[in-house]
């Protein structure tokens, strides 16, 4: 793969995991807003369509800017595996794709 198809890789899948976190947490405080329904299982209900966004983070491969920064801990043992230049260009592309996918949703 050259370097413009890995960035467009990365931008889709940063996008992408921001769209489904983004419905997650949409179909989570609807569920919570409710007030027909007891708390016990609005909460129940809320933590499984929660649940069902993250599952299609990781399904399709998104990359989320929580899922990267637990790295942090490999820039610091081996700067020379991981320099944080490197981890500085993936985190914060990540970041703002991630936004604009939660602001799409």
């Amino acid at each position: 793969m050259t370097n413009h198809q890995l960035i467009r890789l990365h931008v889709a899948r940063s996008l992408l995991a921001g769209i489904y976190i983004g419905f997650g947490c949409l179909g989570m405080v609807l569920v919570r807003s409710c007030t027909v329904s007891p708390p016990m299982l609005s909460n129940f209900l809320s933590g499984i369509i929660f649940s069902i966004g993250l599952y299609l983070v990781f399904s399709c491969r998104g990359m989320l800017y929580t899922g990267l920064v637990y790295r942090v801990t490999d820039v610091m043992k081996d700067s020379k595996k991981f320099p944080l230049k490197n981890y500085i260009a993936v985190m914060i592309p990540t970041l703002i794709f991630n936004f604009l996918g939660i602001s799409l949703v």
